[in-house]
C-alpha cells in the first residue's frame, strides 16, 4: 500500500483487508530462506538512512532478515533487498505451482 498517505492508514489498510505486515528488520527475526510467504501480505523494507517506522514494526506479524551466513551487520540498500526479497518469493511461489 504505497499509496497511503501515512504508516497509520498503512498499518490501518492492511488491518482491514486482512493482509499480515511483514518487515525487513533485524530485531525478533527469521531468516528469510526460513519463512513460508503467505499468498497475499504487505512486505515493507526500509529506506537507507531512516528504516521502518515503530508504527509498522509494531504491527508487524514477523521480522524476516535477510542471513549472510556470516557475521555482517550491515544491511542491504533498498533495491537489493527488494530483489532478494522479490526472488526468494517467486521461488516459493513457483514450489507451491508444482
Amino acid at each position: 500500500c504505497w499509496w497511503c498517505s501515512s504508516n497509520e492508514k498503512k498499518k490501518n489498510y492492511c488491518k482491514k483487508n486482512e493482509l499480515p505486515i511483514l518487515c525487513a528488520h533485524r530485531k525478533d527475526a527469521v531468516g528469510l530462506y526460513d519463512y513460508t510467504f503467505e499468498s497475499d501480505f504487505c512486505l515493507c523494507l526500509g529506506g537507507a538512512l531512516r528504516g521502518i517506522s515503530s508504527t509498522i514494526t509494531a504491527a508487524s506479524k514477523q521480522n524476516i532478515v535477510v542471513e549472510y551466513g556470516r557475521d555482517f551487520r550491515n544491511a542491504l540498500d533498498s533495491a537489493s533487498a527488494a530483489a532478494v526479497f522479490s526472488f526468494e518469493i517467486l521461488r516459493q511461489k513457483k514450489v507451491k505451482a508444482k
